[in-house]
């Protein structure tokens, strides 16, 4: 499928037309208005940010959708959340500033868990409140396998300038299983 290709989706009983944004390792992301659906397989770090994180300025709004495709497998699932955009220091300096402060490397949970407490860390507070809302969150599941990523690709930017924690965690044996 290419770039801006509709789709029709069905959400919640509706029939809802889409563009086609992208496929990453677990999910396919389509874009409706101002909101971007994402029919993700073999991968639960939606999942974990819809249901156990609160409402913190820095984490995505993820809503679980239910869906006759993700009825069909019990790893499929459809999610939505607001569309964020693309973080450019140009665009949006603040949030640019606050990305720089975080870490260009992988962190598991134990390396995330000592950076966010860091006293060393020039990482604003409510960034680093959201990193601990993941890392809380992540241990419903399986916290030896998480992983924290910030690179650029994995942030945004809401249409208020707050940097967003878009795709930062995952799962580093959903990671290898998708590659075996």
């Amino acid at each position: 499928m290419r770039k801006g290709e509709t789709k029709n989706l069905e959400v919640d009983g509706e029939i809802v037309p889409c563009s086609y944004i992208g496929k990453g390792m677990f999910c396919t992301a389509y874009r409706h208005g101002e909101r971007v659906y994402l029919r993700c397989v073999g991968d639960y770090s939606k999942e974990c940010i819809s249901m156990f994180c609160s409402k913190l300025k820095h984490i995505p709004h993820i809503t679980r959708h239910s869906s006759a495709w993700s009825d069909e497998g019990s790893d499929r699932q459809l999610f939505s959340m607001p569309f964020y955009h693309k973080l450019t220091k140009k665009e949006f300096p603040v949030a640019y500033a606050q990305w720089l402060t975080l870490p260009s490397i992988i962190l598991s949970y134990d390396e995330a868990s000592r950076y966010v407490d860091s006293e060393q860390n020039n990482t604003p507070e409510s960034v680093r409140e959201a990193i601990r809302e993941l890392i809380d969150a992540f241990c419903n599941y399986d916290i030896d396998s998480m992983l924290l990523e910030f690179n650029r690709a994995n942030v945004g930017v809401d249409n208020d300038g707050v940097l967003i924690l878009r795709d930062c965690l995952a799962s580093r044996k959903s990671i290898e299983a998708k590659r075996k």
